[in-house]
């Protein structure tokens, strides 16, 4: 593999890449990272055909990455890409295995330190629904779409095999006729029929063959892209609901001390005499203030997984699909 801008060359292996896309899941969680060719078991996968198919996926993967600003600036993808020594770049592989997921969006790992963050979180709820929306119709569209395909497929294996059949019938015509010396102008007619229907079924063969290989092009790739951004999208109700539930444990507990009034029991750092006053007698100000690092663990984990979520990490709808499509496998 290499890239021509930077001129890095180095030898991936096929779970180097795995490698690099569980990683950059765990270190940027809640961002849509690009779908990657399944491992394919049995001979097959060593068959020069398959391996070249994967390498294309392969290089649409890498180039999907490079697209989304938070992924092509970070230290993973830059180490996969530029780290040209096997030996180093296993241990490159140990060390990040072992990182932990920072807990601040700032926190990532990061070759620029450029981070482009989303504040509006209803707007970004709302960004994510409709992305939902849409695909979940694309892919009732095509289901229909599969079943109409798979009729076509089978109806037009059966015209093909008519066809060959027609070809046949004129071939044994025409030497029937050339045997006998019936009639010189029929026997010709029949030898030009069955040309035609030869160089027929050959046009249609191909014609078939690359629609088969362009529409399973279609489904495999957008179909696997789709997939992956609902993984998100589910992962990101995940995060939110688990937020929720912990957000309403934590100001049941707060209102518990709330009522209570032991400021001893309230977790609140650096406070003064005059400040004890407005705690007892400003409930929001005391919710706050108490149980100060919970409330920060909290507030962090909704910063990470919800509100600065990047959602113009990926734009499903208004990225052109067809160059991906006929690109990709």
């Amino acid at each position: 593999m290499h890239t021509d801008l930077t001129l890095w060359k180095v030898n991936r292996r096929y779970s180097d890449f795995i490698w690099l896309r569980e990683n950059l899941i765990k270190f940027y969680p809640g961002i849509y990272c690009p779908p990657i060719p399944e491992k394919k078991p049995g001979p097959a996968r060593l068959e020069d055909k398959f391996i070249e198919k994967r390498r294309l996926f392969l290089t649409q993967f890498i180039n999907d990455l490079a697209r989304i600003e938070i992924f092509k600036s970070s230290d993973v993808l830059i180490d996969f890409l530029s780290v040209q020594d096997r030996d180093r770049f296993d241990r490159k592989k140990e060390e990040y295995n072992s990182k932990k997921v920072p807990i601040l969006l700032e926190d990532n790992l990061s070759f620029t330190g450029n981070v482009n963050l989303m504040e509006d979180c209803d707007k970004l709820d709302n960004y994510f629904n409709n992305i939902e929306n849409y695909l979940n119709t694309q892919m009732q569209i095509f289901g229909e779409m599969k079943t109409n395909l798979n009729s076509y497929y089978n109806n037009i294996n059966e015209a093909y095999l008519n066809l060959c059949n027609v070809e046949k019938n004129f071939d044994l015509l025409s030497k029937l006729n050339k045997k006998y010396s019936v009639k010189e102008g029929i026997s010709k007619t029949y030898y030009e029929l069955w040309k035609f229907f030869k160089n027929y079924k050959s046009i249609q063969y191909e014609q078939n063959d690359i629609i088969k290989r362009n529409i399973k092009r279609f489904f495999k790739y957008i179909s696997m892209e789709s997939q992956a951004f609902l993984e998100l999208i589910k992962k990101r109700k995940e995060y939110k609901d688990n937020y929720k539930d912990k957000n309403s444990k934590l100001l049941d507990k707060k209102e518990k001390l709330w009522k209570d009034k032991n400021l001893n029991n309230w977790e609140i750092e650096n406070i003064n005499d005059s400040e004890k006053l407005q705690l007892f007698n400003d409930k929001n100000y005391a919710f706050n203030r108490m149980c100060t690092s919970e409330t920060k663990d909290l507030n962090n984990t909704f910063d990470w997984l919800i509100k600065r979520m990047i959602a113009e990490s990926y734009d499903l709808i208004s990225d052109s699909p067809s160059k991906r499509i006929y690109e990709a496998v």
